[in-house]
C-alpha cells in the first residue's frame, strides 16, 4: 500500500515514515509500534500549536481591526460634526446676505 522509500530520500508522510522506520531501523515490532506512535504524538501536538497559533494571530487581527475601525468611527463624527458647523456657518452667511440684498442700503429698510 505505501510507496517503498529508499535509503536516500526522506519520508514526506506518515505511511512513507512509518516504511522508512520499517526499512532503515531494524526494530521490532514493538519499537517501531512506539516509535512511530511518539511520532505521531509529537504530530499531533505541533498541528495542534499550529492552530492554536493561526486563532491567536486571527484574534489579535480581529482586535486591532476593531479598535481601528472605532479610531475611525470617532474621527469620521468629529469630521461630521466640523462639516455640520461650517454647513451652518454659511447657510447663516447666505440667509444674511440674502436679507442684505432685500434691503434698501441707504435705509436699512
Amino acid at each position: 500500500m505505501s510507496v517503498s522509500v529508499s535509503k536516500l530520500s526522506m519520508p514526506r508522510t506518515l505511511d512513507d515514515l512509518r516504511e522508512w522506520v520499517r526499512l532503515n531501523l531494524k526494530l521490532d515490532l514493538q519499537g517501531e509500534l512506539q516509535l512511530i506512535e511518539a511520532i505521531e504524538q509529537v504530530l499531533a501536538r505541533q498541528r495542534q500549536l499550529v492552530e492554536e497559533s493561526k486563532r491567536d494571530a486571527i484574534q489579535a487581527l480581529t482586535e486591532g481591526f476593531t479598535a481601528k475601525m472605532a479610531r475611525l468611527q470617532t474621527q469620521l463624527s468629529e469630521k461630521d460634526v466640523t462639516v455640520s458647523n461650517v454647513a451652518r456657518y454659511f447657510e447663516e452667511v447666505v440667509a444674511d446676505l440674502t436679507d442684505k440684498s432685500h434691503r434698501d442700503p441707504k435705509t436699512s429698510f
